[in-house]
């Protein structure tokens, strides 16, 4: 039986496993107290949280079930090792909706998961060099692992942190699954009827299917209840395992560049976010839009008592409009209340005026916020207020987008730089 054919039996069996254990399990999760709230809906209904990790248990089955197949590829250590990985992410993952882990715990962890399949990719292909264009190949040497670790830490985060409405984890996820299995199949369809490829290529890109199509087929079942109004959330675990198997494809199947391509919007909003994650602007717990009468609007962040630095900087980016500025006139009793108590305890008019000085700094007459830094947020700057089913199509939209830029960049725009295929 060809492998493919397998895949695509076994992912159809995966789709409809998981449409029939998501509602069902649902109500154990409840019952356990894994449940949250949906901070935009005005109901309180108990809505089961960590699905993801039952579709990921359905997934490793899956890709478990096809490992006989990968015989026919030759591609059994790779697929084991890509495997384990994931296996580790779901866990993870699992624990992190359970425990709510701090981040310095848990950010380094994929690249330990990542371990098995860098030493798979150490002994099997050792290939360590990149190609620039108009320059040729530079040897990055042991580089390239630490490059291939940081892919599995920020595949399996940049999801998470682009989150925040219903549907959106699911959904930028499937249409980067897509991307894949097209940039897949066009190697193999170009092996098929052209037929220049090399073997390794060819077993690089079905290695791939055989780790992204289980993925589409569940992520297909979990957004059936996750799009909006969800019917459940899908947690981290859902995040760090489908961000997890996109890393494993794309360093199993020697496209890493290209997977950077197809998460673009994730990194940019990565690197849009930095300054928040890093606490040079301030940033509350929850980012997630505000809600009003059924619409959307950006959240904020509090930046009025930020040096006159970050004030000159957000102007700057409120021109650029990156962020919107928001100033609102507080009340103005305290702060009196205050400075005529400060007279009334001293006779120094110097030092009242000092302190008078101080007092007004300290209880400033206005506060200033701005536009939470997100992309989720920058939408609702530009597009806003819109629905929340509408605010996630847009996302995705954006998605589609830069994905299928990615893929003609990749497929198009490289034979005019390379002189040869680079994968």
């Amino acid at each position: 039986m060809n492998p493919l054919l397998s895949v695509v039996g076994i992912s159809i069996l995966s789709y409809f496993g998981s449409v029939y254990m998501i509602p069902r399990a649902s109500e154990s999760f409840i019952s356990i107290g894994l449940f949250g709230r949906d901070r935009l809906k005005v109901s309180d209904q108990k809505i089961p949280e960590s699905l993801g990790t039952v579709v990921g248990i359905i997934y490793i089955f899956a890709v478990t079930i096809l490992t006989p197949f990968t015989l026919r590829v030759d591609a059994l250590v790779a697929y084991l090792s890509g495997i384990l990985s994931i296996q580790s992410m779901v866990m993870l993952g699992f624990a992190d909706d359970l425990f709510d882990l701090r981040w310095r715990h848990k950010f380094f962890l994929p690249a330990i998961a990542s371990i098995p399949l860098l030493l798979v990719y150490y002994v099997e292909h050792g290939v360590t060099t990149i190609v620039v264009p108009y320059y040729g190949p530079i040897d990055l040497g042991w580089l390239y692992y630490i490059y291939m670790a940081s892919l599995a830490i920020f595949a399996t985060n940049c999801i998470n942190i682009y989150a925040g409405v219903n549907g959106l984890e699911v959904g930028q996820s499937i249409v980067v699954v897509c991307s894949v299995i097209a940039n897949d199949l066009l190697y193999l369809f170009h092996d098929a009827f052209i037929g220049s490829l090399q073997p390794d290529t060819v077993r690089a890109h079905t290695i791939s299917l055989f780790f992204v199509v289980p993925l589409l087929s569940v992520s297909l079942a979990l957004i059936k209840f996750n799009w909006f109004p969800a019917k459940i959330f899908v947690g981290d675990a859902y995040c760090y395992f489908a961000g997890m198997v996109l890393a494993v494809a794309g360093i199993t199947g020697h496209f890493s560049k290209t997977m950077l391509s197809l998460i673009m919007p994730q990194i940019i909003n990565f690197l849009y976010s930095f300054p928040q994650l890093l606490k040079i602007v301030p940033c509350p717990r929850h980012r997630m839009p505000l809600m009003k009468d059924g619409l959307l609007y950006p959240s904020r962040a509090d930046i009025t008592d930020s040096p006159g630095s970050i004030l000159v900087i957000m102007k700057v980016l409120k021109k650029l409009k990156l962020i919107e500025i928001y100033q609102t006139e507080l009340s103005s009793t305290d702060s009196k209340h205050e400075i005529d108590q400060i007279e009334n305890d001293s006779t120094d008019v110097d030092a009242t005026k000092a302190t008078k000085n101080a007092a007004s700094k300290t209880n400033p007459t206005k506060k200033i916020e701005i536009s939470n830094m997100t992309v989720i947020t920058l939408v609702l700057v530009h597009k806003g207020p819109i629905t929340e089913e509408e605010l996630t199509r847009t996302l995705i939209k954006i998605q589609v987008i830069c994905c299928v830029m990615a893929l003609l960049a990749r497929h198009v725009l490289a034979k005019l730089i390379f002189p040869n295929d680079n994968i």
